[in-house]
């Protein structure tokens, strides 16, 4: 698989899935409860920086992928995913708008520690809000325990592919639905990280074919269950791009 390929799949993937590129929107959608907060651009920009960043994070998949060396630990997982995510989200982060969202957070999570003696943080960049469209909607300061045992969980699921204990697409349906539909972490970009996180995950795992995906709707009809998320990348990998 050469460079182009790669960036041709990236790039029609995440076009294919995100609001965002289509569109330039931000907005919550339908499964949002609470106060997510649109970028202060207009639509046409918002589209635009977000095709740049995409191109970034494709160079960026691409070479770090082909630097990888196995086994991964779950510390390089993470420092990739959020590498990812910042380079997606280059001009379109909205940290500073949440500010009253997360002193309010960084109050109950001083609280929920002094209770349970367990640390609650919140990240700058997880969602201070609920959503719906989750499957679990983790609470906003349990997202990075979510997402550490994601981390964690990962490097075991490429052994046990590796060992031919699962299959290719249920490992990569199993990414993606864990991070765009079990947790939902970012604030916004969920669908493109996950996006990216996927191609990365099969580069790393020296696959000769990349998932091409269906559009939006198909997609998110089939991630609701895992058994139709890996029939569905299962159909992804024989998809020839034309």
């Amino acid at each position: 698989m050469d460079r182009a390929h790669f960036r041709r799949i990236f790039l029609e993937n995440c076009a294919r899935r995100s609001r965002t590129l289509q569109s330039g929107s931000t907005k919550a959608g339908s499964g949002v409860r609470g106060k997510k907060k649109p970028v202060d651009k207009e639509p046409v920009e918002i589209a635009r920086i977000a095709a740049e960043n995409t191109e970034q994070a494709a160079l960026f998949v691409w070479r770090v992928a082909g630097l990888v060396r196995q086994p991964l630990s779950a510390r390089r997982v993470r420092a990739i995913s959020e590498r990812i995510y910042t380079i997606l989200q280059h001009e379109l982060a909205l940290t500073v708008s949440y500010d009253e969202e997360q002193r309010e957070l960084g109050r109950q999570g001083r609280e929920w520690s002094s209770k349970t003696r367990l640390a609650y943080a919140a990240h700058p960049h997880y969602r201070v809000w609920e959503v719906d469209y989750a499957a679990h909607n983790p609470h906003p300061l349990e997202i990075g325990v979510w997402m550490e045992s994601f981390y964690a969980m990962l490097p075991q699921r490429i052994t046990e592919y590796h060992s031919r204990v699962i299959s290719l697409p249920f490992l990569l349906a199993w990414a993606d639905r864990e991070l765009d539909f079990v947790i939902h972490p970012w604030q916004d970009g969920c669908g493109r990280h996950a996006t990216a996180m996927v191609l990365w995950l099969a580069r790393v795992l020296g696959s000769e074919t990349l998932p091409l995906f269906g559009w939006k709707e198909e997609h998110y009809r089939a991630i609701k269950t895992i058994e139709g998320h890996t029939g569905y990348f299962a159909r992804c990998l024989e998809m020839p791009l034309a």
